[in-house]
């Protein structure tokens, strides 16, 4: 599920998915009273958060109360999350004809290219193998001819190996290196700056400094992703939310 950090960004969240928030007995800023609903607000008198559950009997079970507003916030979204799902598994069909028809067509592609593969293989049981060793090989020179992220020793001089490129330290200074380093002596010393190496420390260069920067904005990017992918769990037909469906007996 994805991540709120404030009660404003709940409701726009809320509204982005069209929620009938009344209709699905959610209340979110107000500290309601009657029986069968959820709800966060800021309790004036405290400024504390508090988020709760109102019973079907009447009674209030307080999920969360304090100051940490994200947390109050995420409570309510994920339960939210919770009560979409149960209603999907609830009235999901299990003979939907779309989903049947593309299950059978896949099933029967994957079972006319396995009885092509299996023919062509039990007729030539060579040509398997040989396709096989050359897989295996392949992957194995792949692997050895990757270098790890760290400091080298050859020809007498240090050099880095970081996201694909190589730098060389000359005359106190790191300069991108254009050398092929793979089929010399290369000796590798280690993950991390020592003064052993005579150099300075690649680490307090600018092209490290971007390196990590730019790893940074791609987990972001991909954090970012993850999370507009996680909003679709939030996808429903609203109207037909029954409130209902809802175990109005359990604390949450």
């Amino acid at each position: 599920m994805s991540i709120v950090n404030s009660i404003e960004e709940l409701k726009q969240k809320c509204a982005e998915k069209n929620m009938p928030l009344e209709k699905m007995r959610f209340f979110i800023g107000e500290n309601r009273k009657e029986p069968k609903c959820f709800g966060v607000y800021q309790d004036e008198s405290t400024g504390n958060w508090v988020v709760y559950k109102n019973k079907a009997d009447g009674t209030r079970a307080v999920r969360y109360e304090g100051p940490d507003e994200a947390r109050a916030a995420q409570e309510i979204w994920d339960k939210i999350g919770v009560e979409v799902k149960l209603r999907k598994d609830m009235h999901a069909s299990p003979y939907d004809e779309s989903a049947l028809r593309s299950i059978n067509e896949n099933n029967n592609e994957s079972s006319s290219d396995e009885g092509f593969f299996s023919g062509l293989f039990a007729q030539h049981p060579i040509a398997l193998f040989v396709i096989v060793s050359v897989v295996i090989i392949l992957f194995v020179a792949a692997a050895k001819e990757t270098p790890r992220n760290g400091y080298y020793q050859a020809n007498d001089n240090v050099y880095y190996y970081l996201g694909n490129q190589w730098y060389e330290y000359d005359d106190g200074d790191w300069l991108t290196s254009y050398l092929n380093l793979l089929g010399s002596e290369v000796v590798y010393l280690g993950d991390y700056y020592s003064p052993e190496y005579e150099v300075d420390a690649f680490e307090s260069t600018d092209y490290y400094d971007n390196y990590m920067r730019e790893l940074l904005e791609k987990e972001k990017e991909k954090e970012n992703r993850k999370s507009d992918n996680d909003d679709d769990d939030y996808d429903y037909d609203y109207d037909d939310w029954d409130a209902d469906d809802t175990d109005w007996d359990t604390d949450w």
